[in-house]
Protein backbone atom coordinates (compact mmCIF):
# COMPACT_ATOMS: atom_id res chain seq x y z
CA UNK A 1 0.00 0.00 0.00
CA UNK A 2 2.98 2.33 0.23
CA UNK A 3 6.61 2.66 -0.85
CA UNK A 4 7.98 1.42 2.46
CA UNK A 5 5.95 -1.79 2.45
CA UNK A 6 6.88 -2.41 -1.17
CA UNK A 7 10.58 -1.91 -0.44
CA UNK A 8 10.38 -4.25 2.57
CA UNK A 9 8.83 -7.01 0.47
CA UNK A 10 11.41 -6.52 -2.27
CA UNK A 11 14.25 -6.76 0.24
CA UNK A 12 12.80 -9.95 1.72
CA UNK A 13 12.44 -11.50 -1.73
CA UNK A 14 16.06 -10.73 -2.63
CA UNK A 15 17.19 -12.75 0.37
CA UNK A 16 15.59 -15.92 -1.02
CA UNK A 17 17.06 -18.51 -3.36
CA UNK A 18 16.95 -17.17 -6.92
CA UNK A 19 14.50 -19.79 -8.19
CA UNK A 20 12.16 -19.22 -5.25
CA UNK A 21 12.02 -15.42 -5.37
CA UNK A 22 8.48 -14.11 -5.86
CA UNK A 23 7.90 -11.45 -8.47
CA UNK A 24 6.36 -8.47 -6.68
CA UNK A 25 4.27 -5.97 -8.64
CA UNK A 26 2.86 -2.91 -6.93
CA UNK A 27 -0.35 -1.85 -8.61
CA UNK A 28 -3.98 -0.76 -8.13
CA UNK A 29 -7.31 -2.37 -8.96
CA UNK A 30 -7.83 0.11 -11.78
CA UNK A 31 -4.87 -1.27 -13.72
CA UNK A 32 -3.62 -4.48 -12.05
CA UNK A 33 -4.26 -6.73 -15.07
CA UNK A 34 -2.38 -4.39 -17.38
CA UNK A 35 0.53 -4.04 -14.93
CA UNK A 36 0.82 -7.80 -14.47
CA UNK A 37 0.99 -8.35 -18.21
CA UNK A 38 3.63 -5.62 -18.48
CA UNK A 39 5.73 -7.28 -15.77
CA UNK A 40 5.27 -10.93 -16.75
CA UNK A 41 4.25 -10.86 -20.41
CA UNK A 42 0.97 -10.43 -22.27
CA UNK A 43 0.30 -14.16 -22.26
CA UNK A 44 0.72 -14.59 -18.49
CA UNK A 45 -1.83 -16.93 -16.88
CA UNK A 46 -2.06 -18.18 -13.31
CA UNK A 47 -2.92 -21.63 -11.97
CA UNK A 48 -3.93 -20.16 -8.61
CA UNK A 49 -4.91 -16.65 -7.52
CA UNK A 50 -5.65 -15.90 -3.85
CA UNK A 51 -6.80 -12.73 -2.11
CA UNK A 52 -8.01 -11.33 1.20
CA UNK A 53 -10.67 -8.56 1.43
CA UNK A 54 -10.26 -7.66 -2.22
CA UNK A 55 -13.91 -6.67 -2.67
CA UNK A 56 -14.47 -4.60 0.47
CA UNK A 57 -14.49 -1.14 -1.11
CA UNK A 58 -15.40 -2.11 -4.67
CA UNK A 59 -18.82 -1.08 -5.95
CA UNK A 60 -18.66 -3.32 -9.04
CA UNK A 61 -17.66 -6.56 -7.36
CA UNK A 62 -18.53 -8.97 -10.16
CA UNK A 63 -16.75 -6.79 -12.72
CA UNK A 64 -13.55 -6.83 -10.66
CA UNK A 65 -13.73 -10.59 -10.15
CA UNK A 66 -14.31 -11.10 -13.87
CA UNK A 67 -11.09 -9.20 -14.61
CA UNK A 68 -9.17 -11.28 -12.05
CA UNK A 69 -10.63 -14.53 -13.41
CA UNK A 70 -9.50 -13.43 -16.86
CA UNK A 71 -5.92 -14.08 -15.70
CA UNK A 72 -6.58 -17.72 -14.83
CA UNK A 73 -5.07 -20.54 -16.85
CA UNK A 74 -7.31 -23.30 -18.14
CA UNK A 75 -8.58 -25.17 -15.06
CA UNK A 76 -7.13 -22.41 -12.85
CA UNK A 77 -8.74 -21.41 -9.55
CA UNK A 78 -9.38 -18.09 -7.81
CA UNK A 79 -9.95 -18.15 -4.03
CA UNK A 80 -10.91 -15.10 -1.96
CA UNK A 81 -11.64 -14.65 1.76
CA UNK A 82 -13.89 -11.63 2.24
CA UNK A 83 -15.02 -10.25 5.60
CA UNK A 84 -18.74 -9.33 5.48
CA UNK A 85 -19.29 -6.24 7.67
CA UNK A 86 -23.09 -6.29 7.24
CA UNK A 87 -23.30 -9.73 8.89
CA UNK A 88 -20.73 -9.12 11.61
CA UNK A 89 -20.82 -7.89 15.19
CA UNK A 90 -23.20 -5.17 16.34
CA UNK A 91 -21.97 -3.08 19.25
CA UNK A 92 -25.56 -2.68 20.45
CA UNK A 93 -25.79 -6.44 21.16
CA UNK A 94 -22.73 -6.19 23.40
CA UNK A 95 -24.53 -3.58 25.49
CA UNK A 96 -27.96 -5.22 25.62
CA UNK A 97 -27.06 -7.28 28.72
CA UNK A 98 -25.06 -4.57 30.49
CA UNK A 99 -27.85 -2.49 32.01
CA UNK A 100 -27.80 0.30 29.44
CA UNK A 101 -30.76 2.70 29.22
CA UNK A 102 -33.34 1.33 26.76
CA UNK A 103 -33.64 4.59 24.80
CA UNK A 104 -29.88 4.92 24.42
CA UNK A 105 -29.63 1.30 23.33
CA UNK A 106 -32.35 1.81 20.72
CA UNK A 107 -30.62 4.95 19.43
CA UNK A 108 -27.43 2.97 18.94
CA UNK A 109 -29.18 -0.03 17.38
CA UNK A 110 -31.09 2.18 14.92
CA UNK A 111 -27.90 3.97 13.87
CA UNK A 112 -26.11 0.66 13.36
CA UNK A 113 -28.96 -0.59 11.21
CA UNK A 114 -28.76 2.50 9.01
CA UNK A 115 -24.99 2.16 8.74
CA UNK A 116 -25.03 -1.52 7.76
CA UNK A 117 -27.99 -1.18 5.41
CA UNK A 118 -26.69 1.82 3.46
CA UNK A 119 -27.42 0.94 -0.20
CA UNK A 120 -24.81 3.40 -1.46
CA UNK A 121 -21.89 2.03 0.58
CA UNK A 122 -20.07 -0.83 -1.22
CA UNK A 123 -18.46 -1.90 2.06
CA UNK A 124 -21.79 -2.88 3.65
CA UNK A 125 -24.45 -3.10 0.92
CA UNK A 126 -23.93 -6.82 0.29
CA UNK A 127 -24.25 -10.16 2.04
CA UNK A 128 -22.86 -13.62 1.37
CA UNK A 129 -26.15 -14.56 -0.31
CA UNK A 130 -26.37 -11.45 -2.50
CA UNK A 131 -22.73 -11.85 -3.53
CA UNK A 132 -23.29 -15.47 -4.49
CA UNK A 133 -26.29 -14.48 -6.63
CA UNK A 134 -24.27 -11.74 -8.31
CA UNK A 135 -21.26 -13.94 -9.04
CA UNK A 136 -23.42 -16.78 -10.34
CA UNK A 137 -24.12 -14.59 -13.38
CA UNK A 138 -20.47 -14.61 -14.46
CA UNK A 139 -20.05 -16.54 -17.71
CA UNK A 140 -17.70 -19.48 -18.28
CA UNK A 141 -16.72 -20.00 -14.65
CA UNK A 142 -18.10 -22.01 -11.75
CA UNK A 143 -18.63 -20.17 -8.48
CA UNK A 144 -19.11 -21.32 -4.88
CA UNK A 145 -19.52 -19.09 -1.82
CA UNK A 146 -19.25 -20.54 1.70
CA UNK A 147 -20.23 -18.48 4.74
CA UNK A 148 -18.07 -18.96 7.84
CA UNK A 149 -18.99 -17.42 11.21
CA UNK A 150 -16.45 -17.11 14.03
CA UNK A 151 -16.47 -15.73 17.54
CA UNK A 152 -13.14 -14.42 18.78
CA UNK A 153 -12.25 -12.87 22.12
CA UNK A 154 -11.58 -9.15 21.75
CA UNK A 155 -10.63 -6.60 24.38
CA UNK A 156 -12.43 -3.32 23.76
CA UNK A 157 -10.21 -0.26 24.17
CA UNK A 158 -11.28 3.35 24.77
CA UNK A 159 -9.88 4.10 21.30
CA UNK A 160 -12.35 1.60 19.81
CA UNK A 161 -15.31 3.43 21.33
CA UNK A 162 -13.99 6.80 20.19
CA UNK A 163 -13.48 5.44 16.66
CA UNK A 164 -16.98 4.00 16.43
CA UNK A 165 -18.58 7.23 17.66
CA UNK A 166 -16.27 9.66 15.82
CA UNK A 167 -17.74 12.42 13.70
CA UNK A 168 -16.41 13.39 10.30
CA UNK A 169 -16.76 16.21 7.81
CA UNK A 170 -19.60 14.29 6.18
CA UNK A 171 -17.95 14.18 2.77
CA UNK A 172 -17.13 10.47 2.81
CA UNK A 173 -18.66 7.45 4.51
CA UNK A 174 -20.88 8.44 7.41
CA UNK A 175 -19.65 6.96 10.67
CA UNK A 176 -21.84 5.57 13.44
CA UNK A 177 -21.22 8.81 15.35
CA UNK A 178 -22.28 10.89 12.35
CA UNK A 179 -25.56 9.03 12.06
CA UNK A 180 -26.38 9.36 15.77
CA UNK A 181 -25.53 13.06 15.79
CA UNK A 182 -27.71 13.72 12.73
CA UNK A 183 -30.80 11.98 14.10
CA UNK A 184 -30.49 12.46 17.87
CA UNK A 185 -28.14 15.43 18.27
CA UNK A 186 -24.67 16.03 19.64
CA UNK A 187 -25.81 15.86 23.27
CA UNK A 188 -27.29 12.37 22.80
CA UNK A 189 -24.08 11.30 21.08
CA UNK A 190 -21.96 12.57 23.98
CA UNK A 191 -24.17 10.76 26.50
CA UNK A 192 -23.97 7.52 24.55
CA UNK A 193 -20.19 7.84 24.23
CA UNK A 194 -19.91 8.21 28.02
CA UNK A 195 -22.14 5.15 28.57
CA UNK A 196 -20.14 3.02 26.16
CA UNK A 197 -16.86 4.00 27.79
CA UNK A 198 -18.27 3.00 31.20
CA UNK A 199 -19.66 -0.31 29.99
CA UNK A 200 -17.09 -1.45 27.43
CA UNK A 201 -13.66 0.05 28.13
CA UNK A 202 -11.12 -2.75 28.70
CA UNK A 203 -13.85 -5.41 28.64
CA UNK A 204 -13.16 -8.73 26.91
CA UNK A 205 -16.06 -9.76 24.70
CA UNK A 206 -16.84 -12.42 22.12
CA UNK A 207 -16.69 -10.62 18.78
CA UNK A 208 -18.61 -12.08 15.83
CA UNK A 209 -16.96 -12.09 12.41
CA UNK A 210 -18.43 -13.50 9.21
CA UNK A 211 -16.27 -14.38 6.21
CA UNK A 212 -17.29 -15.37 2.70
CA UNK A 213 -14.97 -17.98 1.24
CA UNK A 214 -15.25 -17.57 -2.52
CA UNK A 215 -13.95 -20.13 -4.99
CA UNK A 216 -14.07 -19.46 -8.71
CA UNK A 217 -12.77 -22.06 -11.14
CA UNK A 218 -12.16 -21.53 -14.84
CA UNK A 219 -14.15 -24.03 -16.85
CA UNK A 220 -11.47 -24.05 -19.52
CA UNK A 221 -13.67 -22.46 -22.18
Amino acid sequence: HDDRAHATLQAAALGMDLLKQPQIVRTEFSRFDRDLKTAAGKKVRFDRIIGRNVLTREAEKSALISRIAGLLASNGCLTLAETIPSEGQRVSTLLSSRGIDADALQTLADAEERLFQDPDDPMVNWTSASLERELAKLPEVTVSVTREEDGILRRISPADVDFWLRTTDGKGRLSLGDRIARTSGEEALAELRAIMHRKLDFQEVEWKTVTAMIRIADCGM
